[in-house]
């Protein structure tokens, strides 16, 4: 009995010690949460959706950029945290190093600032880290972006003249 005991205790102790939890994980929704997300090609990602403020700005490419009043509804910011939290962007390196020496230029780059429970995160990287699968930076992203192509203030928006080559 005494030894089955032991068993048990090393057994549940080692479950808990074994598991890499991050302390962000259980982080309830926190309705100062905001974020500051750049992107774009070339020197100085130039789209920029800015909770804090409730803006985004568009690069026009060979027009002056444009900044519209622009926020996510409370919906789209839990669903972009849990996400945050999913992928454990609290826990990522301030400048996330290439996925490969393999590059594009201009290659798309990509910046966010997160505010949650008055901490604050920021992390950088660029497209190389896209193309691989099971890419939480890739699925932020992805995540985001639905939630801004589906707001209307965006979609009124002009497209661009022009491009990066």
């Amino acid at each position: 009995m005494i030894l089955f005991c032991m068993f048990a205790i090393m057994g549940i102790g080692s479950f808990f010690l074994d598991r890499n939890i991050s302390p962000h994980t259980n982080h309830p929704y926190d309705k100062s949460f905001n974020f500051v997300l750049r992107y774009g090609y070339g020197v100085g990602a130039k789209n920029e959706l800015d909770t804090f403020d409730g803006t985004f700005t568009r690069d026009m490419i060979l027009d002056p950029p444009i900044t519209v009043d622009l926020s996510l509804s409370d919906v789209d910011l839990e669903r972009i945290y849990q996400k945050m939290l999913e992928i454990g962007l609290f826990d990522y390196p301030e400048n996330v190093p290439p996925a490969s020496d393999f590059g594009v230029t201009p290659c798309e780059e990509f910046y966010i600032r997160v505010q949650s429970n008055s901490e604050i995160k920021e992390v950088s990287w660029d497209a190389t880290l896209m193309f691989g699968r099971n890419n939480g930076l890739k699925d932020l992203f992805e995540s985001i972006m639905n939630a801004l192509e589906s707001n209307q203030v965006y979609r009124n928006l002009p497209s661009p003249r022009g491009g990066y080559i």
